[in-house]
Formats: structure tokens, sequence, C-alpha cells
């Protein structure tokens, strides 16, 4: 079939071709045609994988040094007629004799701590700046990474990788002693309870600092394995 606007004038079909001509149904204008839009639909988000791994690796060391602290900070405090003790996250009493000790929560939270120095140096070991590259060829990598699956894994390399497993390692090891210690908290609480609902002494715990350093510690370690997987994400 022939265009119907062939016919037309030449000012009739030059007012028409500005304005939009329907062709089989679809209506062309030139605002669809935009670079700006091209640019913002065709073109991958910037890389800040540096900036990413830069922050990750800072955080881990953070999550290391509060690992480090948290043992010369009180676990509880047991407080039972104007007297008070309570021991560290080395197990030392306050009140104690010497032949007595606690839970030495040092020990893992030391292992933990070297752990996340490691994922911190693993990610930092071949961090280079990113390469500036022309609108031509962030369109070809936006061309070349349409499998979303193949992105993501090229997002990756191997010391990304291993920075993540080993960073996964200290916080899961840093969530176990945390877990420890706030179950070893619950049954001092429980028992100081069920001591006075007997008669006995009244006594109070009184949390200390180590439970809260350790929180702080395990939040900041998470932080720091979940943002070079997100920034990997939001490129693709």
């Amino acid at each position: 079939m022939a265009d119907d606007t062939t016919d037309l004038p030449e000012e009739q079909l030059d007012s028409v071709e500005a304005e939009g001509v329907e062709f089989r149904g679809v209506d062309f204008e030139e605002s669809d045609f935009d670079d700006a839009d091209l640019d913002e639909q065709f073109l991958p988000p910037p890389d800040r994988s540096r900036e990413a791994a830069l922050i990750a690796a800072g955080l881990s060391v953070v999550a290391a040094v509060l690992c480090v602290v948290a043992p010369f900070r009180a676990v509880y405090t047991l407080r039972a007629q104007g007297i008070s003790a309570s021991f560290d996250g080395w197990g030392r009493y306050d009140l104690a004799s010497g032949a007595q000790h606690g839970p030495r929560y040092g020990v893992a939270l030391t292992v933990a701590a070297l752990v996340l120095v490691i994922a911190a140096a693993t990610r930092l070991r071949d961090l280079h700046p990113v390469a500036e590259t022309t609108e031509a060829a962030q369109f070809t990598q936006a061309i070349d990474a349409i499998d979303a699956t193949d992105a993501i894994d090229a997002a990756f390399t191997g010391d990304d990788r291993l920075a993540a497993g080993v960073g996964i390692a200290g916080s899961a090891l840093l969530l176990g002693v945390l877990a420890s210690v706030a179950l070893s908290i619950e049954s001092t609480v429980s028992n100081a309870d069920s001591i006075a609902a007997t008669g006995g002494t009244a006594t109070t715990v009184d949390v200390g600092a180590m439970l809260w350093l350790l929180v702080g510690a395990w939040v900041v370690s998470v932080v720091a394995v979940y943002l070079p997987w997100f920034e990997a994400r939001r490129r693709t």
C-alpha cells in the first residue's frame, strides 16, 4: 500500500513530518529519539566498584578493631546488697580469687579479628582505578551484558569472591561469639530472677559494654560483605 502522504503538497508534507507521522500504527516523533533518553535507557550506570571495595575494606578493619576492644569490656555486672562483681571478655573477675576464671571470649574474637583483616587485605590486593570509557564503549558493554547472570559473574573477580568468602567466615565466627555472650547473659539473668523468687538475695544483672560492641562489629562486618555485592548487582 502506498504512503498516504506522497500525494500531499510539499508544504503540507513538511508540516506532517514536523508534527510526526503515524507509520504502521506507531507514532514516531522527534522527541522519541532524544540522545539523553537513549543514554539513560541503554548506557550502564557508572562503575563504582573501586569505591565499594575501599569502603568494604575499611569497614572490615573497623569490625576487627571492635573485636579486639570488646573483650576488655565487661560482659555483665552482678549487683547485690551494695556489692558488685563483673568479669570481662577474657574471663577476669574483678572480685574473685585468682583460681576462678570466666569464659575466654577474647580468644575467638581475636581469631575473628584476624579473619576480618585478611578479608580487608584480600579486597585491596589487586585494587586498580576504574578505567574511563567512552559512551560508545559503555553502550557495547551494555549490549554484551544483557544476560544478568553473565554480568554478575563478570563483575566479580577471583579476589572479590575470595574476599567475600573470608568476610563471611569472619562475620559468621563473630556472630557465634555474639550468640554465646547473649546466651550467657540471658542465663545469668534467669538464675538471678529464680534466686530472688525463692526468697534469696535480690540480685540485678547489668549488661556490659562488650555485648553492644559485638553487635556493632557484626553489623559492620555484614555491611562490608554486602556493599560490593550490591554494587555489582547495581551495574547489571
